[in-house]
């Protein structure tokens, strides 16, 4: 799905002689485009949430969802410098997954890591016509991942 985001962000070059011309666009319907939509309709559906609850203290809410969303963006960032990196894909996967707790061991680390890179290739190699004609992604189960794992 990143390969995807990523081949959405065209280039082009104004001026065909000269790298200085260049210039980013977005296409829409591209996975740019796209991804950004599903976070807009994630906060969305996190504001309509809010209002269903009963006896919410509106402010109390509201400085909530500024705290999720700051720990969202860091867990992107997080996650995509993790894309190149298993340090800092361990990292992240420490930070947010396990809360930085100390108690967490480093095989507990490196068997999410393990399991995210395994469902990396399995993404990476769905076409972008496939994903867009058939949009249902199959996710691997991390208990089976973890078996297999074990027993190779």
């Amino acid at each position: 799905m990143v390969r995807c985001m990523a081949e959405d962000l065209i280039t082009s070059n104004k001026d065909k002689k000269s790298a200085i011309g260049t210039e980013k666009t977005y296409v829409k319907g591209s996975g740019l485009f796209i991804r950004n939509c599903v976070i807009e309709a994630l906060w969305a559906d996190v504001a309509n949430r809010i209002k269903f609850l009963e006896g919410a203290n509106i402010t109390t809410a509201r400085k909530q969802v500024s705290e999720l969303s700051e720990q969202f963006q860091a867990a992107l960032i997080g996650y995509d410098e993790g894309l190149e990196d298993d340090r800092a894909l361990a990292g992240a996967v420490w930070r947010r997954f396990y809360a930085m707790s100390p108690t967490v061991t480093a095989m507990q680390v490196e068997s999410i890591v393990s399991y995210t890179r395994h469902q990396m290739s399995v993404l990476e190699k769905i076409s972008k016509d496939e994903l867009m004609s058939q949009p249902s992604i199959s996710w691997l189960s991390i208990s089976d991942h973890l078996v297999t794992k074990t027993t190779l």
